[in-house]
């Protein structure tokens, strides 16, 4: 099955030989016995007195009679009928060891040979049987004269008179190159079958040499059904299996290769490709590498091929990269998202200090509030920005889907009455930890995606569901294994083209005319469904519709029901210290704070709010701390402060959502965060809940 160790192979190859010269050995010596025999009757005895010539050439047979006993390769031994020893050549005691004086007769001799009774009964029996039998060699285990075992093998027959002649040789060796060949083959065919490679070979043939279990499980085709089945071109169809991709190019070019396959190199002699083949009725992505076999002399004597299959890990390639993408494309969105808010920030407070100073009828009243609404619009860009973004969530608590999405499913109901809305609710799913106006956007883009995709009116269908996932289904979302709730909302609208399904979670990526989307919802979607821990799913053909899952991980907290009530503003009389480092924003805020009643200090960095706080530390009541400052962030800024007053009462703010710095400063010990641009009302009601503890 396998090309064998050169050295065992030349072993045994020159064992062959001297079988061979064995039977013409034997041949030889009948031949003179026989030339021995037709002197002897062709004369009488007066005859041979007389004819000296006759005498001479008779003498000189038997001569060369003995002396090719003498020098034969083999041990020989004659034996009288009465198993006397008559004669031993130098081979027989250079094997054994013994020599006529230490075997006058079978007997001793086989009691020398084969110690063990019952082996040398048998050797016996066996020697008395084929006596006759001059074709049959027979493969005995002598023990020697210095005490070593030999693997000797034997051809006995009988001469006239019944004398008998013993032929023997020593195949020790030869019979251990032939273990140790079998060995070889064993062990490579156990390697081979250990190779988790689906692993072949031919030999120059075409014929099936090789053909592990990985193989086997990838074709269905059983190692016994199709080694050395004829021709692997025609054997392999046989058994519904593609004949081997690159077997056949493994003494082609290159060019002549990548006209067949998508990604292809050759080094030397060997073929390394990737390619789309059907296995089992399955398209799949398989990597393969082939190279020819050579025996000792350097001459080809086959191929081996070994294939791979990577669907899965091209698919786990594709998500891992998919998300890389993600979460770079994250991190800017973020960092663009802060800077707006900071902007909006400023135009916001500006807009409310502005109208606070003016009578509701003028005119310039309803354009600042206006404004003031145009900033809500763009604050709810930002936020779709800082969903997509790594980390961003506002406010967290355990969540009941059901009624995030009953609320949301009414809301958007009433405004979409082409669209017809059926509802499968898990009863009593599992709490999810999540931001509720983070879920309630998640929803409304995916029902607004499902809309767009049904111009004419249709229906949608939202289903939720208590699942749980093993590593297998979670591992290609780089999500774990565990206890999820499942959402999924379906339409029978265009569905998704193949070619851009895996584009549409894409910033800025859409299908729709300028104007209708900015490719931001789905984007959202993703990023909000991400920075909850979960993962999203698409299930879509063209013209078919489409399903969006939701996977969230489910949390053994109780969900906490209701939403809060408007906040009012409110008021108060204490000094804060207000920290950030846009300038248009320390002055404007610090203007409304004092508009509600409060002193203020402000500071435009992280050291100048370290001293003012170092000076003023007892009449602070709070601080209002900005988070993304140049020199001395937010953070440790906070630690500066606390290590002045451990009970120091922080505010933090930012332009980015709750992201891990700010929850690792707030597990420092800071009392709340507020988000920027802020809402009066909520900074207000934030501000007398921190100061009144």
């Amino acid at each position: 099955m396998f090309i064998p160790a050169t050295n065992d192979r030349a072993a045994i190859d020159g064992m062959k030989d001297k079988d061979k010269t064995k039977d013409e050995f034997i041949n030889e010596l009948a031949q003179m016995r026989r030339q021995l025999n037709e002197l002897k009757g062709s004369q009488s005895e007066r005859r041979l007195a007389e004819d000296g010539s006759t005498e001479y050439k008779l003498q000189n047979e038997k001569e060369t009679f003995f002396s090719i006993l003498n020098n034969a390769p083999y041990g020989i031994l004659v034996n009288d009928p009465d198993g006397g020893l008559l004669f031993i050549n130098p081979e027989a005691t250079n094997i054994t060891g013994y020599n006529i004086e230490d075997i006058p007769t079978g007997k001793v001799l086989f009691k020398k040979m084969y110690p063990d009774h019952d082996y040398r009964k048998n050797v016996i029996r066996t020697w008395i049987k084929d006596v006759s039998r001059k074709s049959i060699d027979r493969v005995f285990s002598a023990h020697c004269r210095d005490g070593t075992a030999k693997d000797l093998e034997f051809r006995t027959f009988r001469l006239a008179g019944n004398k008998t002649v013993t032929m023997f040789s020593d195949i020790t060796e030869r019979n251990r190159a032939q273990e140790s060949l079998r060995e070889s083959q064993q062990r490579l065919s156990d390697i081979i079958n250990f190779l988790p490679d689906a692993t072949f070979a031919i030999d120059k043939e075409g014929r099936v040499i090789a053909w592990n279990r990985a193989v086997e499980q990838m074709t269905g085709v059983k190692a016994v059904d199709i080694l050395g089945k004829g021709n692997y071109e025609q054997a392999l169809p046989l058994y519904g299996v593609r004949k081997p991709i690159l077997i056949d190019l493994v003494f082609k070019s290159v060019e002549e290769i990548k006209k067949k396959y998508r990604s292809v190199k050759k080094e030397g002699d060997v073929v390394i490709a990737e390619a789309d083949v059907p296995i089992k009725g399955e398209i799949r992505t398989i990597w393969g590498k082939a190279s020819p076999l050579y025996d000792s002399k350097g001459n080809i004597t086959g191929a081996i091929e070994s294939i791979r299959d990577i669907t899965e890990h091209k698919g786990l390639e594709a998500q891992f990269l998919q998300s890389q993408k993600m979460e770079a494309v994250g991190a800017l969105a973020g960092g663009i998202a802060h800077d707006l808010n900071n902007l909006l920030t400023g135009i916001r407070m500006h807009a409310y200090l502005g109208r606070g100073t003016l009578e509701k009828t003028d005119p310039a009243y309803a354009r600042l509030k206006n404004i003031e609404d145009i900033v809500d619009s763009a604050a709810n860009l930002t936020k779709q920005f800082l969903g997509f973004a790594r980390g961003g969530k506002y406010e967290v608590k355990p969540t009941d889907l059901n009624d995030i999405i009953e609320g949301t499913v009414t809301f958007f109901g009433r405004t979409k009455k082409e669209i017809t809305i059926q509802k499968e609710y898990q009863e009593a799913p599992w709490a999810v930890d999540a931001d509720q106006g983070q879920m309630e956007q998640v929803l409304l883009n995916l029902f607004v995606n499902a809309q767009h995709a049904m111009p004419g009116g249709g229906n949608i269908n939202v289903r939720t569901e208590n699942v749980t996932l093993d590593e297998v289904s979670t591992a290609p979302y780089l999500a774990g294994p565990g206890r999820y709730v499942k959402v999924s909302v379906t339409d029978n609208g265009t569905g998704i083209d193949e070619a851009i399904r895996e584009r549409i979670f894409d910033p800025f990526f859409t299908t729709k005319e300028r104007g209708i989307g900015t490719g931001l919802g789905l984007a959202s979607v993703y990023g909000i469904v991400k920075n909850h821990g979960g993962f999203i799913t698409v299930d879509s053909e063209a013209g078919k519709g489409s399903t969006f899952s939701i996977f969230l991980p489910a949390t053994d907290k109780e969900a906490v029901r209701g939403k809060p009530a408007r906040a009012k503003l409110l008021t108060g009389t204490e000094t804060i210290l207000l920290v950030d480092d846009e300038r248009e924003i320390l002055n404007v805020t610090a203007a409304i704070f004092e508009a509600l009643g409060y002193r203020v200090y402000g500071a435009e960095n992280g050291s100048k709010a370290v001293e003012t706080y170092k000076a003023h530390k007892d009449a602070i009541a709070a601080v209002v701390l900005d988070l993304v400052m140049p020199g001395m962030d937010g953070e440790k800024t906070y630690d500066k402060m606390k290590e002045i007053d451990p009970d120091v009462k922080v505010i933090l703010a930012s332009g980015y959502s709750m992201n891990e710095a700010i929850r690792r400063t707030m597990q420092k010990g800071c009392k709340a965060f507020v988000q920027k641009p802020y809402d009066i009302r909520a900074l207000s009601v934030k501000i007398r809940e921190v100061l009144d503890g």
